[in-house]
C-alpha cells in the first residue's frame, strides 16, 4: 500500500514530465530555434539587408546609454523594438547582436 508521501512523490515526478514534454512539443510547433539552429550572417550581408529594409537590425542590450555605445548603422534600441513588436511583419527578418 502506497503512503501519502510516496503518492505525492508520484505526481510531482508526473507533473515534471509532463511539463518538460509539454515545452519540447511546444517548441516543436512553433519553431522555436535553439541556438545551433540559428542561422549565421556575415557582417557585409547584415548590412545590405538591413539597408535594403529586408531585415531589422536590434541591438540587444538593455539601456540607452549601451545602446549608444554600441550602436550600427542602421539599427534600433531592444526598447525601441518593444515599442514596435506588433507592428512589425511577420516575415521581417529580425537580426539581433
Amino acid at each position: 500500500m502506497m503512503t501519502h508521501i510516496q503518492r505525492d512523490h508520484i505526481y510531482m515526478i508526473l507533473i515534471l514530465f509532463l511539463t518538460i514534454l509539454l515545452v519540447l512539443v511546444s517548441r516543436q510547433l512553433v519553431g522555436t530555434a535553439y541556438s545551433d539552429e540559428i542561422p549565421r550572417l556575415g557582417v557585409e550581408e547584415a548590412r545590405i539587408r538591413v539597408l535594403s529594409g529586408e531585415s531589422l537590425l536590434i541591438c540587444g542590450y538593455e539601456g540607452a546609454e549601451k545602446f549608444r555605445s554600441l550602436a550600427l548603422e542602421g539599427a534600433i534600441s531592444l526598447n525601441s523594438f518593444r515599442e514596435i513588436v506588433d507592428r512589425v511583419p511577420g516575415n521581417k527578418e529580425l537580426i539581433f547582436y
